[in-house]
């Protein structure tokens, strides 16, 4: 049995306010809503941007988990945890 860790998404939702067309230049912000050492759920925004402002289009999360080959769901290695520690939203 493999003890690699791979990830899993256990749920993903996306709403669309706005479209965004071929050809429109977009900016992804990406930021981690919860962290903690099972799941990891992370929070996207797409915005279509122009010279006089940026609309927003996309807005949805991901919540995935780390698992092995077996799918046995493990702990979040600690070198993950420090990587995306600078990606958690403030608390409003």
């Amino acid at each position: 049995m493999s003890t690699t860790p791979a990830s899993s998404i256990f749920r993903a939702a996306c709403d669309f306010p706005a479209p965004l067309r071929f050809g429109d230049t977009a900016k992804i912000e990406l930021t981690v809503a919860r962290l903690g050492t099972q799941p990891i759920t992370f929070h996207y925004r797409v915005y279509r941007v122009d010279e006089r402002d940026r609309t927003l289009c996309a807005e949805g999360q991901v919540v995935c988990a780390v698992i092995l080959a077996r799918f046995v769901a493990v702990a979040v290695p600690e070198r993950v945890l420090a990587i995306l520690g600078d990606l958690v939203e403030a608390l409003a």
